[in-house]
């Protein structure tokens, strides 16, 4: 975290400092990585792997799939008169 010491840190967390060696004993494990510089060059190297979000506008096809015409599916199949239609 930020170049915070392992102490500072459980400080921080209010939690005890074997369970922040504990997690990032977890986090070295799963990544195959020895220590923090390794762990910071494995995520660098990733970064560049992973589309960035800003990269992506706009929802995905299929998130967007149940509109229709920017109407929900169902109400563009529904013939029957909307009451509240006139109100706008």
């Amino acid at each position: 975290m930020a170049g915070k010491s392992l102490a500072q840190i459980a400080a921080d967390r209010g939690i005890k400092i074997g369970t922040v060696r504990a997690h990032t004993k977890t986090v070295f494990s799963k990544t195959q990585t020895r220590g923090q510089a390794e762990l910071a060059g494995a995520l660098t190297r990733l970064a560049f792997f992973v589309p960035r979000i800003e990269d992506h506008v706009g929802p995905t096809p299929a998130a967007t799939s149940h509109l229709v015409g920017g109407r929900n599916r169902r109400e563009a199949t529904d013939r029957r008169p909307n009451p509240q239609a006139n109100e706008r």
